[in-house]
């Protein structure tokens, strides 16, 4: 059967499945004996498949949003984690687009994100606890938290990883994508102006992590996409490494080499044989913990498969378009860093996160200039030297105060699969709270209203943090002179700075506190039809568009 854009998933289509004709799943056990009746390569083809043809349709017709390629984007790499977990390679049915879309809607039907209540609590809830009661101890808001509460920790960590599987990749723009490589690009400027190290020091370490730089990786990525995309000999989403290099004058054109493409190639996948041992660690946990385990979430770290381990011309795919460009990204702001943090590029502890934090502050300075949010130190006295928010913008009836933190999601632990990393990041962002709280004391706001924003380099962090909750259910806010929080990434920023004023902004966040109710899973954490209701508009923003031209001429904005 060929690869259409969409297909309907209901009772009728088991009629037209040779394999999965018989009754549905009803749990993992039976989910996996269904996937097993299938032929590995056929079935991830499939995923690479119908995952490239849907998620290339022009603008206008694309059903990204859709209930049906919604819940193909979101679960079809747990399907593929499976596949090449428990597939035979050679025998078995040929999975087509019918049995894919089967597959998909029974794991979601399952509703895997409900594990065993007492594995959870032990090896989930009891480590974000400890943690707390560690933290507690020196931090005035977490300390009003109670972490005996399981009930309501365990609500907020599943909470957590939901937003995750439903959010991560999709929320995620070509002009996002952009903004992480101008972050880096800032990143090298300050460590080499600031004398952090020189420039020598920096590439040759930039090299040694990525094995090429940072600038020809990134090409490499975009070429990647262009190549997966449906067209020529190839099915959608395969590369084929003995047809696919390029003649010199494309390497001069594109700017990046066959090279770079391999390397790129080696760092995004994984060999199809690889996840054959996670099977016996997938296997010691409860079947309803499945989805919590880092075993079937391989694919969305490494979104791509050499078919064939032994043969380095073999197929590679792209199982998961959607993750590649958040991939490149995660690899420059939170892998590389880490790697100059643990190799001690700097010759100070956290220096290399430091840096990031000064990069994410400086794109926001020149973001805002010529704009009325303006730098908090000239509205405070002179001699005061306690603590403050980075940045203000004063409406008439609203201040918005913002504060830049460029690693609330922590380096190590960016998906929160180490429950206590969420508690860290709970820290950090109790830290803009403080800052505030001071600075308005020094009667640095003059309207009635005062809102603060967190500004992250990271999307979705509000729901998968759920800081927002906690901070409302315990009070973080009470005598602080703060009425309302919010996070926002970088293009909710953005938004928010050209086509919204201090008043209406912080009137949207306060609506949106004031309606909260923070233990309810159906809560809306943020108005994200008023902050992103530009973010995947056709023509990007100016600075945008004039930077692309400027790094990666001839290309097109993703």
């Amino acid at each position: 059967m060929g690869i259409r854009p969409s297909v309907g998933i209901d009772q009728t289509w088991y009629s037209k499945s040779e394999t999965l004709n018989g009754d549905s799943a009803k749990d993992f056990p039976s989910l996996v004996k269904r996937i097993q009746l299938f032929n590995r390569d056929s079935l991830i083809l499939m995923i690479s498949g119908c995952s490239w043809v849907a998620w290339s349709l022009p603008s206008e017709d694309n059903k990204t949003k859709t209930d049906l390629n919604y819940i193909l984007f979101r679960y079809s790499l747990f399907i593929g984690s499976l596949a090449l977990i428990y597939c035979p390679k050679d025998g078995a049915a040929l999975a087509d687009e019918v049995d894919l879309r089967i597959l998909v809607g029974e794991l979601f039907n399952i509703g895997g994100m409900e594990p065993d209540a007492d594995w959870f609590i032990k090896h989930e809830v009891l480590p974000l606890q400890k943690r707390l009661e560690e933290l507690s101890k020196e931090n005035f808001y977490l300390s009003k938290i109670d972490p005996k509460d399981s009930k309501i920790l365990s609500s907020l960590l599943l909470m957590s990883r939901t937003a995750l599987i439903q959010w991560d990749g999709i929320s995620f723009s070509g002009d996002d994508w952009l903004r992480s490589v101008l972050l880096y690009e800032k990143y090298r400027e300050i460590a080499i102006q600031r004398s952090f190290c020189n420039s020598n020091e920096l590439q040759k370490a930039e090299r040694q992590f990525l094995g090429t730089t940072a600038d020809h990786l990134m090409r490499a990525v975009l070429l990647l996409v262009g190549l997966f995309k449906p067209s020529g000999t190839n099915p959608p989403g395969a590369l084929d490494p003995k047809h696919d290099n390029l003649p010199p004058e494309l390497e001069e054109r594109f700017k990046v080499t066959n090279e770079d493409i391999g390397i790129a190639a080696d760092r995004f996948s994984i060999n199809a044989s690889e996840l054959q041992s996670k099977k016996e660690i997938l296997e010691q946990l409860p079947v309803k913990a499945w989805l919590c385990s880092k075993e079937l979430w391989s694919l969305h770290d490494q979104p791509m498969v050499r078919l064939d381990d032994k043969d380095p011309d073999r197929l590679i795919l792209s199982i998961s378009p959607q993750r590649l460009h958040p991939k490149s990204a995660n690899i420059l702001l939170h892998e590389l860093v880490r790697f100059y943090e643990v190799n001690n590029l700097f010759k100070a502890k956290d220096v290399a996160y430091h840096i990031k934090g000064y990069a994410l502050e400086d794109y926001v300075l020149e973001r805002t200039r010529g704009t009325s949010v303006v730098k908090v130190d000239p509205l405070l006295p002179v001699t005061y030297k306690g603590k403050r928010p980075d940045f203000i913008w004063i409406g008439s009836e609203w201040t918005i105060l913002f504060e830049v933190k460029a690693n609330v999601k922590i380096n190590s632990d960016k998906t929160f699969f180490n429950s206590s990393s969420l508690v860290d990041s709970w820290k950090i962002l109790t830290e803009p709270i403080d800052q505030c709280r001071e600075a308005i004391a020094e009667n640095l706001v003059k309207t009635k209203k005062c809102c603060l924003v967190v500004i992250t380099n990271d999307n979705i962090c509000e729901p998968m943090t759920n800081f927002k909750r906690i901070a409302k259910h315990w009070g973080f806010l009470n005598d602080t002179g703060i009425d309302s929080l919010a996070i926002l990434s970088l293009s909710q920023f953005e938004t928010a700075l050209n086509h919204h004023s201090a008043d209406t902004v912080g009137k949207s966040i306060q609506n949106t506190w004031d309606i909260l109710d923070p233990l309810s899973v159906d809560a809306s954490l943020l108005d994200y039809d008023f902050f992103d209701a530009y973010r995947f508009q056709k023509d990007s923003s100016d600075h945008i568009a004039k930077k692309w031209k400027e790094l990666f001429p001839a290309f097109t904005l993703p």
